[in-house]
Parts: structure tokens; C-alpha cells; sequence
């Protein structure tokens, strides 16, 4: 069945991907970029984070050791947890010794 003909919910979500991705510029993600325990695609979150904030993240190390990553993405979940994902979207986090990210 092509996805011009599927009217499953799967052939809607085909269509969907596609066109954001051909047309609007997202990236379709991947699973193995997906962490369960902390509900993110790390992945594209650090390209994200080194691409616009490389001077904080430079400050923060999360590149150099696996604690410090650790510890960033604790922090991120907690604030996603307690403020919701549109504040921390607005105003970002502190998380020393970096500024606002």
C-alpha cells in the first residue's frame, strides 16, 4: 500500500514526517538518539545547544566528562518537571557555572 493510498493512522504520520522534513526543514530523529530515562533525544539537543550556546556549553563541560553530562541533563529534567516545558522554552535554566542556557 503506497502512502498516498494508506488512510491508517500510519500513513497520516508518514505524510506528516514527510513534509516537514522536505519542506519545513525538521530532522526526523532517531530511536537511538531517544534517552527513556531522561524523555529527550540527547542527540539533537547537544547539536542544538553547541550550535547556538557553544560559550556556555564550553563553560558547563558537558562534552568533556560524563558527570557533568550527567549532571546537565538532571538539572534540565528537574526544571522541565517543575516549571513546564514552555518557561524553561522562554527563559532557559541556570545551571553553574554557566549563565542562562
Amino acid at each position: 500500500m503506497s502512502e498516498c493510498t494508506n488512510t491508517k493512522e500510519s500513513g497520516l504520520e508518514t505524510l506528516i514526517v514527510q513534509w516537514l522534513t522536505q519542506h519545513n526543514g525538521y530532522e526526523e530523529g532517531s530511536n537511538d538518539d531517544y534517552s527513556r530515562e531522561n524523555a529527550i533525544d540527547e542527540t539533537r539537543l547537544f547539536r542544538f545547544l553547541k550550535d547556538t550556546q557553544p560559550d556556555q556549553m564550553e563553560k558547563l563541560g558537558v562534552f568533556k566528562t560524563d558527570q557533568k553530562k550527567r549532571d546537565f541533563l538532571n538539572r534540565l529534567k528537574n526544571q522541565l518537571a517543575s516549571r513546564g516545558i514552555i518557561d524553561v522554552l522562554r527563559t532557559g535554566i541556570k545551571h553553574y557555572p554557566a549563565d542562562t542556557i
